[in-house]
């Protein structure tokens, strides 16, 4: 007799999961693939960082674009350059966005307009951070780490490294310890 009582409880219990399992669905995710078949952010996507204010800043294989999600925007750089390529990205703590360019020129954001960074012939732009101290570290192919100083006249140090590592990605590991 207890065995065939609690054989119906188990069996009840099992249709009213079954019989409410569609009212506990799971979290669904729509997806929307942009992309030349439809002339929005045409060629190679190499990074994307968002502005404050929402936009998605896309650096492709034809340049920059801003993106609101229905439209895109070229964002001109400063001296029409027409193959360069924005590499990496980042957003500061005051909101300012920085791209970092195979020619290894680099630019941030004035509202919706490129201002350059003026740095001496450096290679492609692989990485740019921000440290704790604020500055802006970038972190080129080449022969040394630069760092700019946001606020002011970018005000631009920069720190030689012996030979020619071939430098990806960086972070800090701790107080001055920046991990390349």
């Amino acid at each position: 007799m207890r065995f065939k009582l609690n054989f119906q409880i188990f069996t009840g219990t099992f249709l009213c999961l079954l019989l409410s399992s569609h009212l506990a669905s799971g979290q669904t995710y729509s997806f929307r693939n942009y992309g030349s078949e439809n002339s929005e952010l045409n060629g190679f996507i190499y990074t994307i960082v968002q502005s404050d204010d929402g936009f998605l800043w896309v650096g492709t294989g034809n340049g920059i674009e801003r993106f609101d999600g229905f439209n895109t925007y070229k964002i001109q750089y400063p001296d029409s350059s027409q193959v360069r390529i924005a590499t990496s990205s980042m957003k500061d703590k005051n909101g300012t966005l920085w791209f970092g360019c195979n020619d290894g020129t680099v630019y941030h954001s004035d509202k919706n307009t490129l201002v350059q960074v003026m740095l001496s012939g450096e290679k492609s732009i692989s990485d740019l951070i921000e440290g704790p101290d604020g500055l802006i570290y970038i972190i080129p192919q080449g022969t040394a780490i630069f760092t700019v100083n946001p606020s002011g006249e970018h005000e631009i140090h920069s720190y030689p490294i012996s030979g020619e590592p071939v430098m990806y990605s960086a972070a800090f590991a701790g107080p001055g310890k920046l991990l390349i």
